[in-house]
């Protein structure tokens, strides 16, 4: 087994559905070829995975001319940018009561059920 993260077994109980989504665009890991598997992930990272599934379950993404108006819109890295406006005006994610997206905030188990519910919707499918 020669995976394509540096820090994912054979024996990782998640090593095939990383390898696959990565395969399929969904992920792609560090820049230092790492998975980092126990990380928590963020809002914004999370809008870049959903905009990554969406392209590969062939929803249509349009990302809009003028992006959301959060108050902590300079906190959204560049990378995710294009990916934040997209689940917003695809109704994915949103922000928070505050008017902020706190795209470095740990997604919850919750907000990823939701949103994972959602993209679902846009499929014609539904989870149970």
């Amino acid at each position: 087994f020669k995976g394509i993260f540096t820090d994912v077994k054979a024996d990782d109980w998640f090593a095939g559905v990383a390898e696959s989504a990565r395969n399929v665009g969904i992920i792609s890991g560090y820049d230092d070829g790492s998975f980092a598997p126990n990380n928590i992930i963020s809002r914004q990272e999370m809008a870049k995975i959903l905009v990554a599934a969406a392209n590969y379950l062939k929803i249509p993404v349009n990302i809009p001319e003028k992006p959301p108006e959060f108050q902590d819109a300079e906190e959204i890295d560049g990378w995710a940018e294009q990916a934040v406006a997209a689940v917003g005006a695809m109704g994915l994610m949103q922000g928070m009561n505050d008017n902020t997206f706190s795209p470095r905030s740990n997604v919850t188990r919750a907000q990823a059920t939701v949103v994972v519910s959602r993209l679902l919707g846009l499929t014609g499918g539904e989870a149970e």
